[in-house]
């Protein structure tokens, strides 16, 4: 990953995205506030089978991705403080808040970031 004042390089899935914007809060666009932080989102080694999807898709807040290899749970981060990270800026807010989102399908519609696909 490289970082620029608001751009990030990053590799994902053999491909290579920059990432434009500055984190708004989602306030911008009258979105949920802090929108991506209302869910975890986990890439699976390997995909769910079919029994592991049914069982899982039982579990209210639960999301089967990507024909089972990305599950989503609905989950507020309990970092939130009206709405606002209060990790924002400090050396414990954890990398993956950081660099979110990495990949295309990651960017909530309304979202002040843009990921853009470039070819090396």
């Amino acid at each position: 990953m490289v970082r620029g004042s608001s751009q990030v390089t990053v590799a994902v899935d053999d491909k290579l995205y920059v990432r434009h914007g500055d984190c708004d809060g989602c306030v911008g666009l009258g979105l949920t506030p802090a929108a991506c932080c209302q869910y975890l989102e986990l890439s699976l080694a390997q995909p769910l089978t079919a029994d592991q999807k049914r069982w899982a898709e039982l579990h209210a807040g639960v999301t089967i991705r990507d024909g089972g290899s990305t599950v989503r749970i609905d989950a507020v981060c309990e970092a939130l403080d009206g709405g606002r990270c209060s990790l924002y800026g400090k050396p414990d807010r954890p990398r993956m808040c950081v660099e979110a989102p990495i990949k295309p399908e990651q960017v909530i519609e309304g979202c002040a970031y843009e990921l853009e696909e470039i070819t090396v």
